[in-house]
């Protein structure tokens, strides 16, 4: 029964089935501000193999500023500074 009960308690806190329209990871509760761009992974696969069309791959440079931005990768801003986030060392 008590593992029922931390499920819930867990669930009511991070609603998986909420009607908000951003970004939350469900394990650590924090919300994705409009820097990542992970749900948009596809569009930029496309734009990266777009960009590589008639190069050979020695060719092609992967550069930062063209891959997805997941929550890992992200930075909270606290009391003027950068804190980045890592889900694996926050609990």
């Amino acid at each position: 029964m008590a593992d029922i009960c931390e499920l819930v308690e867990f669930l009511e806190t991070r609603n998986p089935f909420s009607d908000a329209q951003s970004l939350r990871s469900i394990a650590t509760g924090i919300n994705a501000d409009g820097r990542v761009t992970v749900d948009t992974a596809k569009d930029v696969v496309e734009c990266i193999l777009d960009s590589m069309v008639g190069k050979s791959v020695l060719e092609h440079t992967f550069r930062k500023k063209d891959q997805a931005v997941t929550l890992n990768t992200s930075v909270i801003k606290t009391n003027n500074d950068t804190v980045n986030i890592d889900p694996q060392l926050l609990f």
